[in-house]
């Protein structure tokens, strides 16, 4: 299952008894990683609260300036944008929480939205 919202796209695979989520997205702006840790110590209780384990959630959280190169024909140009990026990407390896898959997805849409 997979699925890209406004500019967030979250993937779900399964591999053996784990749900493994990748929630990925980018912003022109710093974010407040203090809230970003929250909402995913917010997920790790859901889980836990109905017996289902963490196997771990990490976030990489990095900023850069983008450089975008464009080819047209035998020429091509390169510019740096004027603005800095900021990429979210939100992993999550989760077991027994098959019943909870909406939730979990909906609970890292909301997060990584609330960072707009």
């Amino acid at each position: 299952m997979s699925g890209i919202k406004n500019d967030i796209q979250i993937d779900i695979t399964r591999q053996d008894d784990a749900l493994i989520f990748t929630a990925t997205s980018n912003y022109t702006h710093e974010i407040n990683t203090a809230r970003l840790a929250e909402q995913l110590q917010e997920l790790a209780a859901l889980i836990e609260s109905d017996g289902g384990i963490v196997g771990h959630i990490k976030s990489a959280v990095s900023y850069g300036r983008t450089t975008s190169i464009s080819v047209t024909g035998a020429s091509s140009a390169a510019a740096s944008l004027a603005f800095e990026e900021c990429s979210v990407t939100v992993n999550a390896i989760l077991f027994t929480a098959d019943k909870h898959t909406t939730k979990i997805y909906d609970m890292l849409y909301s997060s990584l939205k609330e960072l707009q």
